[in-house]
């Protein structure tokens, strides 16, 4: 046989094996294709053999970890103790930075830590008020904004040790209002809508939560109030209808009443007993007077022009 027939032979030989060997090969890929793949344990690798990714089961469910470069933990998703599940991711040096998931009560949440895995931020639900709060570096709570369990919603902030001490948002009538509170928690001052919905006004308390004073609208006009350290109303300023009121009082009743309305004004002067026993007044003539009276607030007697 000559040379160029043999090289011509073995060249048919040599490309009828490899088509054989490609359809083996492609015909043992296809039968190993399964429709499930079972295992306990799943590792990836990258090119220089680091595991960067695990899938496993344990316990409580399943687990998939992702590594960095390094071989640290950054991530993982997976089924808590309780039987729900969530998303952890980690910083560099492997601590807790974030969670997206499940609370302990089938709450869904999202909670963020800082470097030293000091929790600084809670998004979701707490006590059925759904909101955000807010942490310092020491993990106290220091601010919240949060939609109540009541329908209502509010904004508080606490000071370095936890103590609320301020409040902007619904209150309990329904109204809104801004609460500030001492360092010991104490009401100091409220910001906010009259009891009987008459207008707005300002209130102020002193270090035992007892109001001062008093600055509000009413259906008249406005009105101050002062009060004593037991809370006893000592002074009232008040608009009436063409006119003012002043009336001044001890811890039994009032003391003495300044009024002007449409026909003038007079002074009514009270004793201990809560009797009148003086009136500075103007006749119907228009004529100033002042009336006397004993102290049982009887028997008058009158200084002054009578015509």
């Amino acid at each position: 046989m000559k040379v160029f027939e043999r090289i011509f032979l073995y060249s048919v030989i040599a490309i009828m094996a490899f088509r054989v060997f490609l359809v083996d090969v492609k015909v043992e890929s296809q039968s190993s294709v399964q429709g499930e793949i079972r295992a306990r344990n799943i590792v990836v690798v990258d090119d220089k053999g680091n595991e960067v990714i695990r899938l496993i089961s344990s316990s409580k469910g399943g687990l998939i970890m992702i590594n960095n470069k390094d071989g640290v933990e950054v991530a993982s998703i997976g089924t808590l103790s309780g039987g729900s599940g969530g998303v952890t991711t980690y910083n560099k040096d492997g601590v807790e930075v974030a969670f997206v998931g499940t609370s302990f009560d089938g709450d869904g949440g999202v909670w963020i830590n800082n470097k030293d895995e000091a929790e600084v931020v809670f998004i979701g639900t707490n006590s059925d008020n759904i909101g955000v709060w807010i942490f310092n570096k020491d993990g106290v709570e220091a601010a919240s904004i949060a939609a109540l369990s009541d329908g209502s919603g509010g904004v508080t902030t606490y000071n370095k040790d936890g103590v609320e001490v301020a409040y902007f948002g619904t209150t309990l009538s329904n109204n809104g209002g801004v609460i500030i509170n001492n360092k010991d928690g104490v009401k100091a001052a409220f910001i906010g809508t009259t009891s009987d919905d008459s207008g707005g006004g300002v209130w102020t308390y002193n270090k035992n939560g007892i109001k001062g004073v008093a600055i509000a609208t009413t259906d008249e006009g406005g009105e101050i109030r002062t009060y004593d350290k037991n809370s006893v109303m000592g002074t009232v300023m008040s608009t009436i209808d063409e006119g003012g009121v002043i009336m001044t009082g001890n811890k039994d009743g009032t003391g003495t009443i300044m009024v002007t309305d449409r026909d003038g004004g007079f002074v009514d002067i009270y004793n201990k007993n809560d009797c009148q026993v003086i009136s500075i007044f103007h006749t119907e003539e228009g004529h100033g007077g002042i009336w006397v009276y004993d102290r049982d607030g009887k028997n008058p007697a009158f200084y002054g022009h009578e015509k």
